[in-house]
């Protein structure tokens, strides 16, 4: 098995390592974030989007996952809906949606 690594600011470093660690640790995340970066294979090809009226998808979350999913969507830039969709359109293999800022 190869070996990917970089050098990273220390500060840049623990943020990662705290993320991470709600993410099955560093390794784990490292492999998914190059798995995204280059497609994995268990995907749907990538394809382009069609232009075309959206559908809604409804789901259920806790209030103070509500709140903490606001949080995090408005430090992006987003509203809950547009994090929400970015997230499904990175994990399916289609464009991320990109902030204002």
């Amino acid at each position: 098995m190869a070996f990917l690594g970089c050098h990273i600011d220390d500060a840049l470093a623990e943020k990662f390592a705290a993320m991470a660690a709600n993410e099955g640790g560093k390794s784990v995340l490292m492999r998914r974030l190059v798995e995204q970066a280059i497609g994995n294979g268990r995907s749907p090809a990538r394809v382009a989007m069609t232009a075309g009226a959206s559908r809604k998808v409804t789901i259920r979350l806790r209030e103070s996952e509500l709140r903490l999913l606001s949080t995090i969507a408005a430090l992006r830039g987003m509203n809950r809906t547009q994090w929400i969709a970015s997230l499904v359109r990175a994990r399916i293999g289609f464009p991320l949606q990109q902030t204002h800022g």
